[in-house]
C-alpha cells in the first residue's frame, strides 16, 4: 500500500474535480444487496461505481444497505451516494489495485447531509482497500454522515484530501500528496487510527497535514510528517470566531509529528485559541522546521495539556509547564520517513532513542504498523 511522494496541487475548498465525491441526494440505499464493478461491465458487474451505487438505490427506499465489490482496475469517475444510504465500497484486491481517479470528471465535490434535515436519516458510507486519486478533493463528508476509510490511499488531490463537515473515521490509511491532507470543520469530528498523513500542503497553505477549524480530532498511533504549510504544517487547530467562539479540541496519543515545514512558525503544531484543549500523551513531537517555534507554537493561551509520557524535542510557548513523566528539549534519535512496514509510512527511532521503552502511560497494544508494543512502550506511532 506505499506509492512515492508525487507533487501535490493546491486549490481550495472550492475545487471542481473530484476523486470520490459523495453528495446527498434524496434516495435510499439497498439494504442485503451486493452488487460488483468490473472494467467493462465485465461478467454481469457493473462498468461503473456510480452505476452500482445507482442500482442499489433503485432497489426502493425501504432497504437499508448496500455492498458493493469493485474488482482491480482504474475507475474514471466521480461517485454519488444518496441520502440516508448505509453503503460500503469495497476493494477486492489490496488499495493499489482499486483505483477511483477523478482527474477527467467535472464534478463539483460536494457531501452534504440535508442541512440538518432530520427527516432524511443519517447516511453511512465505509471505503475499504480502494486508492482515491486526482480530483479537486477525495473525500468529503458533508452533514449528518458518518465515513469509515479503511486500508485507502489517498493521495494527488489537488485540495482536501480528506474533507469532514460531520463524522469521520480513518483507519490503517495513508493521505499523502494531497494539496492539503484533511480538514475538519466547524462541529465536525474524526479520528484517524494506524494512518500516515504524509507530504501534503504547500508554502501557501494553513495546515498542511491536518487543518482542525473548531472541530475535534483523534489520533492514534499515527504518523503526521513531511508536510508543508505556513503555519501549523504538521497540524493547525484554528479558534473558530463569532458570537459563541469554537476551539478545536485535539487528542494526540502515541503519536509522532516530524519532519514538517512551515514559512512562519508552528512546523509541528500551531494552536490558535485555547491550548489546553489540545492534548498529549505519549506523543512524539521532533524534527520539525519553520523560523520561530519549529515543533509547537501557540497564540495568546495558555499551553497544551501534556498527559504525560510524550517527548517534544523543542516545547517553545506550547508546554510553559513541563510534565514530570515526559522528554523535553531531547533529541528522539529519528530515523527518516520511510516503509518499515504497515500499512503508512514511518519514523523508526534509532537504536539509544530516548523514546524507547521509557512510556508508562496507557500504551496501546500494537504500534502503528500492528507490531505489539514492549511494557514500558516506546513514545509515539512505531515500537
Amino acid at each position: 500500500m506505499k506509492s512515492s511522494r508525487a507533487p501535490a496541487r493546491h486549490l481550495g475548498m472550492l475545487g471542481v474535480v473530484v476523486a470520490l465525491v459523495v453528495t446527498l441526494t434524496t434516495s435510499a440505499a439497498a439494504a442485503g444487496i451486493t452488487r460488483c464493478v468490473k472494467p467493462g461491465g465485465a461478467d454481469g458487474c457493473d462498468a461503473s461505481i456510480q452505476s452500482a451505487v445507482d442500482a442499489a438505490a433503485s432497489l426502493g427506499a425501504t432497504v437499508s444497505s448496500a455492498l458493493i465489490d469493485v474488482h482491480p482496475g482504474v475507475y474514471a469517475e466521480a461517485v454519488d451516494v444518496p441520502a440516508g444510504a448505509v453503503l460500503t465500497i469495497r476493494g477486492v484486491g489490496p488499495a493499489s489495485s482499486q483505483i477511483v481517479d477523478g482527474s477527467t470528471t467535472a464534478a463539483v465535490a460536494v457531501f452534504l447531509a440535508a442541512h440538518g434535515d432530520t427527516r432524511i436519516r443519517r447516511t453511512r458510507l465505509t471505503l475499504v482497500d480502494l486508492t482515491i486519486t486526482g480530483g479537486s478533493r477525495g473525500i468529503e463528508v458533508g452533514q449528518r454522515a458518518d465515513l469509515l476509510v479503511q486500508r485507502c490511499l489517498v493521495h494527488d488531490n489537488a485540495g482536501n484530501g480528506v474533507a469532514v463537515l460531520s463524522r469521520a473515521t480513518i483507519v490503517d490509511s495513508d493521505v499523502f500528496a494531497n494539496g492539503r491532507g484533511a480538514q475538519v470543520g466547524w462541529h465536525a469530528a474524526a479520528t484517524l487510527r494506524g494512518t500516515s498523513v504524509r507530504d501534503n500542503g504547500g508554502i501557501d497553505v494553513y495546515g498542511g497535514g491536518i487543518d482542525v477549524h473548531g472541530g475535534r480530532v483523534t489520533l492514534e498511533n499515527c504518523t503526521v510528517s513531511g508536510n508543508q504549510g505556513v503555519v501549523g504544517a504538521g497540524i493547525r487547530a484554528n479558534l473558530v470566531n463569532g458570537n459563541f467562539p469554537t476551539f478545536p479540541r485535539i487528542d494526540i496519543r502515541y503519536s509522532t509529528i516530524a519532519s514538517n515545514t512551515a514559512t512562519w512558525s508552528g512546523g509541528g503544531i500551531q494552536a490558535t485559541g485555547d491550548a489546553r484543549r489540545i492534548r498529549l500523551q505519549g506523543a512524539l513531537i521532533a524534527d520539525n522546521v519553520a523560523p520561530s517555534e519549529p515543533d509547537c507554537a501557540t497564540s495568546f493561551y495558555p499551553p497544551l495539556l501534556d498527559r504525560g509520557s510524550s517527548l517534544v524535542e523543542t516545547p517553545g510557548s506550547c508546554l510553559a509547564v513541563p510534565s514530570t513523566r515526559s522528554f523535553y528539549g531531547v533529541d528522539p534519535m529519528l530515523g527518516p520517513l520511510a516503509d518499515n512496514g504497515g500499512p503508512g509510512w514511518t519514523h523508526l527511532p534509532a537504536p539509544g532513542s530516548p523514546a524507547r521503552g521509557v512510556a508508562i502511560r496507557a500504551c496501546p497494544r500494537n504500534d502503528q504498523r500492528g507490531v505489539l508494543r514492549a511494557r514500558p512502550c516506546t513514545i509515539g506511532a512505531v515500537e
